[in-house]
């Protein structure tokens, strides 16, 4: 079957790297949801040439503010009460007008603007269910693909679907990159984002001090807050706290009446981050300055994907699938979030980083590890098989 799996896809190569530059020469930087749109389309022509085995359903989730959602079921998602879901997004986050818009290779490596995040790893998770069929083992296996068109921003639009779809699925791939050593990744760390506003009293900083005047000025309390959110860090238990951008104030000979800062949060347990915002209310509504009020609110969210005996398991089939395959695979934990961590919090075992190898996204330099693209898409129909009969035999988990 190793041999079988890797004549297909080699034969395919030339058609994985075709879809693979046309995705990627769309831009569907998330707020073009003309763009998204246009690499759905694309995405569902594809799955009409590649032709699986049963055919496929395709649902369309329009969306009014970003670009819509696209599902697509294999024929035995009909049959079954639980899925298999493979989950990516369409968005990157490089905009119409950066001049970064095609696929260039680069020796070894492929350069281009999603090649990576994740245009490539859509690539994969499709020709993946493709290898299935030519190995004749789609048939019974339930696929659901969910490609969305927010992740980049929160994926705020796509929430819901993301936790509906989990929940319906025995396990979950996702297809961020995997890294250059192999690694696949079976936690990530969880992360808020806050607005906190400060409100103060403005005045003609020629009077503070006079006729019993003090100073309530908004921007010296965010100064205080500043200083009270950053020492909630506490790198030795993966609690990180950043604040990343502050504004406030008009004019030097005005005492300022509002302030504002983002500030991003991070943990690897629920619980320390229950505990953490916990923390971050009672910093934001002390009294730092007189006359002044500090109120927060959570501009977008992802929970903590644990590294939980689950998601260990499915890595352990992927390890050992890959070793079959003379790939050695490692385990990761990211500090960075994906919709993974939706998936967790459905409590569906998950996996990420099941996409082809690279390095640099989000940058003009992004790249992907070419040969990585077909060993990856490999890795993930050999791997979803073992792990369904497993979960079909009842002794997956």
């Amino acid at each position: 079957m190793i041999e079988q799996a890797r004549a297909f896809v080699a034969q395919k190569e030339w058609e994985l790297f075709s879809l693979l530059g046309q995705l990627c020469g769309i831009n569907s930087h998330t707020p073009n949801r003309d763009g998204t749109n246009e690499v759905g389309r694309a995405i569902r022509q594809a799955f009409l040439d590649i032709d699986l085995p049963g055919g496929v359903t395709v649902e369309v989730e329009e969306r009014a503010e970003v670009g819509d959602i696209l599902l697509v079921r294999t024929e035995a998602c009909q049959r079954h009460e639980k899925q298999i879901l493979f989950c990516g997004h369409m968005d990157t986050v490089f905009p119409e007008t950066c001049g970064f818009d095609c696929v260039r290779p680069a020796g070894p490596k492929v350069v281009g603007p999603g090649v990576i995040d994740m245009k490539g790893g859509l690539v994969v998770a499709m020709y993946a269910a493709a290898t299935l069929g030519h190995l004749g083992l789609l048939a019974d296996m339930p696929v659901a693909f969910l490609f969305n068109s927010d992740e980049e921003t929160g994926s705020l639009h796509s929430r819901d679907a993301i936790l509906r779809e989990a929940a319906r699925s025995a396990f979950a791939f996702v297809f961020e990159c995997g890294g250059l050593g192999g690694e696949v990744v079976t936690g990530r760390k969880g992360k808020v984002t806050y607005r906190v506003d400060v409100e103060g009293k403005a005045a003609h900083p020629g009077v503070i001090g006079g006729r019993g005047q003090g100073k309530s000025s908004a921007i010296l309390a965010m100064a205080h807050k500043i200083v009270g959110l950053e020492a909630l860090n506490e790198p030795e238990k993966g609690l990180s706290v950043n604040v990343g951008a502050v504004r406030g104030g008009t004019a030097a000979n005005i005492v300022p009446d509002r302030a504002e800062a983002l500030v991003d949060t991070r943990h690897v347990y629920r619980a320390d981050g229950r505990h953490l915002d916990q923390a971050v209310r009672h910093v934001v509504e002390a009294a730092h300055a007189p006359g002044t009020h500090g109120s927060y609110a959570v501009v977008s969210e992802r929970p903590a994907m644990e590294q939980n005996r689950a998601n260990r398991t499915l890595f352990a089939v992927v390890r050992e699938t890959g070793a079959a395959l003379g790939q050695e695979i490692e385990e990761e934990f990211r500090g960075g979030v994906s919709d993974a961590n939706f998936i967790a919090e459905a409590r569906c075992p998950v996996i990420d980083g099941m996409g082809p190898c690279g390095d640099k996204d989000h940058s003009h330099e992004e790249y992907m590890v070419r040969a990585s693209l077909m060993e990856r898409t490999v890795l993930t129909a050999l791997s979803a098989a073992e792990c369904w009969k497993r979960h079909t035999d009842g002794t997956l988990f």
